[in-house]
């Protein structure tokens, strides 16, 4: 930010009522859009730990993710196979282990990777556990 680069913080308010699968064994309970929103203070609290906010750029992935026809959505799946999806190893261990995978489950990375491109983002920061979910977002 002191170079004169935008920071672009994206709460995923939207992938957050999906549920990340991320290190899960079992699909996760819904959370409600309350629980979300109280979520995404903790976070906003966090970064301008770090960030400026006079110089951050806030998103949130409702914006769009939101906006997204049913054809929309199966146009994005279309660009992924499920071999590729189970090659994210929470999957994989759920599927040997004989654990259920939810249809939704298998969208969040994709939601996530749309989020890339919708931002156009050049360098993209995140937890280890989202490397799939980044990676993904570059493919597309």
């Amino acid at each position: 930010q002191d170079l004169g680069h935008t920071a672009v913080f994206l709460i995923g308010d939207f992938t957050a009522l999906v549920g990340d699968p991320t290190g899960q064994s079992e699909t996760r309970p819904p959370l409600s859009r309350e629980q979300v929103n109280a979520n995404a203070k903790t976070y906003l609290d966090q970064v301008f730990k770090i960030l400026d906010p006079k110089k951050t750029e806030i998103r949130y992935n409702r914006e769009w993710l939101d906006k997204l026809s049913s054809y929309d959505i199966v146009r994005l799946c279309a660009k992924y196979r499920v071999a590729r999806m189970l090659e994210h190893e929470d999957f994989r261990a759920r599927l040997e282990n004989g654990q259920p995978i939810s249809v939704h489950e298998l969208l969040y990375p994709l939601l996530v990777a749309y989020d890339s491109v919708v931002l156009e983002a050049d360098v993209e920061l995140g937890a280890t556990e989202q490397k799939f979910n980044l990676l993904m977002g570059r493919e597309i």
